[in-house]
């Protein structure tokens, strides 16, 4: 049940990112991606966004508990062969 945005640097919508990330809030995402890595950029979207909403807190911490599932499991060694192979790759 977790909803998080599109990446907000990719400027789908208008304004700073500060302005872009409370507007996903505000439509309903529990997260705003932010991807660029910039540190100015996520801190002017910490600023704007401050701590999640209790509800959204509450499915980030249920996102992480299924983490443990088998599933996860599951992920992780896949993720694990494909770092493997795109190291191949790279030589």
């Amino acid at each position: 049940g977790l909803l998080l945005s599109d990446d907000i640097q990719m400027a789908a919508l208008s304004g700073t990112h500060g302005v872009r990330a409370a507007a996903a809030v505000a439509a309903g995402c529990d997260l705003a991606l932010h991807c660029s890595g910039n540190l100015a950029e996520m801190e002017e979207v910490a600023g704007a966004l401050g701590p999640a909403a209790p509800e959204a807190q509450a499915r980030i911490d249920g996102t992480w508990r299924s983490a443990d599932s088998p599933a996860a499991s599951r992920y992780e060694a896949l993720a694990a062969k494909r770092d493997v192979l795109l190291a191949l790759a790279a030589g």
